[in-house]
C-alpha cells in the first residue's frame, strides 16, 4: 500500500461527516402511516423498529413500535419478532396494548405442525 493511501485510510473522517451517520429524526408533521406505505413485510417492520431507536424517548418512538406490532401481527407469523417488539413497547401503551400471546402460542403451533409435516414428508421420500 502506498503511503499516501495508508495515510488516507488511517484519517478518521472529518467531524462533519460525522452527522451523516447519526440521525435525528424530526416529528413535527411526520405521517408515519403515510410514510410507511410505501414498504412492504420484512422491509416495513425493520423501518418501523429504526424510527422507533431513532426516536427514543418521544412519542413517535412508540408509534413506530405500534405500527410495526400490528403489522407483524396482521401480515407475519413471526411471533419472535412480534414479541420482540411487545418487549420494545414494555407496557408504555397502556393495558389496552398487549401481547397477544393466544396468536403466539397459535403461530408457534402452527410452524411446530409445519415443521412435522416436512419432517414427515422427508422421511417418506427416504
Amino acid at each position: 500500500m502506498s503511503d499516501a493511501r495508508a495515510r488516507r485510510c488511517a484519517t478518521p473522517p472529518p467531524a462533519e461527516m460525522a452527522t451523516h451517520y447519526a440521525m435525528d429524526v424530526d416529528t413535527a408533521g411526520l405521517d408515519l402511516e403515510a410514510y410507511i406505505a410505501s414498504y412492504s413485510g420484512h422491509a416495513k417492520v425493520e423501518r418501523l423498529k429504526f424510527i422507533a431507536r431513532q426516536a427514543a424517548g418521544r412519542p413517535l418512538e412508540l408509534e413506530a413500535l405500534k405500527l410495526a406490532a400490528i403489522v407483524l401481527k396482521a401480515h407475519s407469523e413471526n411471533a419472535r419478532e412480534y414479541q420482540a417488539v411487545m418487549d420494545l413497547i414494555d407496557g408504555r401503551l397502556g393495558p389496552g396494548f398487549v401481547a397477544d400471546q393466544a396468536w403466539i402460542d397459535a403461530v408457534r403451533l402452527l410452524a411446530a405442525v409445519r415443521g412435522c409435516g416436512a419432517l414427515k414428508a422427508a422421511c417418506a421420500r427416504a
